[in-house]
């Protein structure tokens, strides 16, 4: 199916439509870490040939999103032509990515803007629309318990989740966490092959936090 970028996908996935806030902390760490995929998928940074244990070196290309070609530019400017560990990369990408998707999913008309009762002057909340959430979480539920066909992007968005330790609550169909999920996101992370790039550092800032913007 189609579905939107590594972090936009997290963000509709993990944003809780009734507190508008992610639903565990751990959601700004895989928000982050799906935009560091998308950055790789563009072509503007590749993993390091010569050491698996998540290196990253950057290049030049260009990508059509405008958000990615953003996320790139800092990534560049912060590390142009070394290599960095993931931990490294997603804190030249900024605390602020979370909320850059987020206001450009309500650009998109997948997230509506919720004024603030208080504190009008920050900017508003963001509520993820139920009509793109509910068919990207139904068709990773039929990925992760049915074993349904999946394509790269899924197993992207899945490996990230789980290594950030969120599969159970952005796979979830409910407010709750889902254990139900674990067995099958485990399989698919391990066949992606993206743990010894991502499991560590992901792993490193769940317990340390990305700094959270306004609530």
């Amino acid at each position: 199916m189609d579905q939107p970028s590594t972090a936009r996908a997290l963000w509709l996935l993990g944003h809780d439509d009734q507190w508008l806030r992610p639903r565990t902390h751990g959601v700004r760490v895989a928000v982050g870490a799906g935009a560091l995929l998308d950055v790789l998928r563009s072509g503007a940074a590749r993993w390091d040939p010569d050491d698996r244990t998540r290196l990253l070196v950057t290049s030049a290309a260009r990508d059509p999103d405008p958000l990615v070609r953003t996320w790139a530019d800092r990534l560049t400017t912060a590390n142009a032509d070394h290599s960095v560990r993931v931990i490294h990369a997603i804190g030249a990408l900024g605390a602020q990515v979370y909320d850059e998707v987020g206001a450009d999913l309500v650009e998109r008309g997948l997230a509506q803007p919720v004024p603030r009762p208080v504190r009008r002057w920050l900017a508003p909340r963001r509520r993820p629309d139920p009509h793109a959430v509910r068919p990207l979480r139904e068709h990773l539920r039929e990925v992760v318990l049915r074993d349904a066909p999946y394509e790269d992007g899924d197993a992207a968005v899945i490996s990230v989740a789980w290594y950030a330790g969120v599969a159970e609550q952005v796979l979830s169909a409910s407010a709750f966490a889902d254990p139900d999920v674990v067995d099958g996101a485990r399989r698919i992370a391990e066949e992606a092959n993206l743990g010894p790039r991502l499991e560590d550092d992901l792993a490193s800032l769940t317990r340390i936090g990305l700094t959270d913007g306004a609530m």
